[in-house]
């Protein structure tokens, strides 16, 4: 399912310490497209692909 970015409630990554810039600047750099990330559909918190929707974001 395609959803808006804007509907996303980002939250800190579950598996890491927080967000990695550097980690976002990579994947926003990257001309492939990107894997889908994994949201929970009632609350629409990003349960993995923080990183990979921040670089969306970046990327525009």
């Amino acid at each position: 399912m395609t959803v808006p970015i804007g509907r996303f409630i980002r939250g800190i990554p579950p598996r890491s310490r927080g967000k990695d810039v550097g980690q976002v600047a990579r994947l926003a750099e990257l001309d492939a497209p990107l894997p889908p990330i994994l949201v929970g559909r009632r609350t629409m918190r990003v349960i993995d692909g923080t990183h990979r929707l921040m670089a969306a974001t970046l990327k525009g």
